[in-house]
């Protein structure tokens, strides 16, 4: 992580550090942004955000080609997520323009998450620009769809609670991965 806050200043690394504290980065980042404008009144991200836009190598992955890519997609995709959040959080205070370069390089990062993908989408419908664009794709409204028909059949009120019931074992296996995978992305950030 060295090489690739080697540019930011230590008011900037401070933020890094608290986005790359797992799940609770983004309220981390909150708490260290309130607690820096405290002491500075005019602090602002934007210097941050242009910082994360700029070019820069990948330190030590000989995996990949060797190619500038924008810093912010250096980063693992834990702290992609919090920036993101973190930026949903403070969106009211951002200049704009560098939200948007944000958006823009991490949309161009080869390596797609959809949760970026989808917090992306919501920071551009949080601007205003993607208002016509539904928040769910096709397969989810088919799948909607289905589960209504479903309930509707049932004649009875406590259709989803049946539902979910007979998924149980579907629901508790999908969770128990996103449990595990949590486990892991803690892990990586506990020395």
């Amino acid at each position: 992580m060295d090489g690739l806050t080697a540019r930011l200043t230590g008011k900037d690394k401070l933020l890094v550090l608290a986005l790359m504290s797992g799940t609770s980065g983004a309220r981390r980042a909150l708490c260290v942004f309130e607690k820096q404008q405290r002491y500075d009144l005019k602090l602002s991200l934007s210097t941050f955000l242009e910082m994360l836009c700029q070019n820069a190598i990948s330190p030590g992955n000989l995996s990949e080609p060797i190619l500038p890519r924008p810093l912010v997609c250096l980063f693992p995709v834990a702290f992609k997520r919090n920036v993101l959040s973190f930026l949903r959080l403070v969106n009211k205070v951002l200049p704009q323009t560098r939200v948007v370069q944000l958006l823009e390089c991490l949309s161009k990062d080869p390596r797609q998450d959809h949760w970026v993908t989808a917090l992306i989408g919501q920071l551009q419908r949080d601007m205003g620009s993607l208002r016509d664009v539904p928040l769910y794709t096709a397969s989810c409204s088919q799948r909607l769809k289905m589960i209504s028909e479903r309930l509707k059949d049932t004649g009875r009120n406590e259709g989803w609670a049946n539902l979910l019931h007979r998924n149980k074992t579907e629901f508790s296996k999908w969770t128990g991965r996103f449990r595990k995978a949590e486990e892991k992305e803690e892990q990586l950030y506990d020395p």
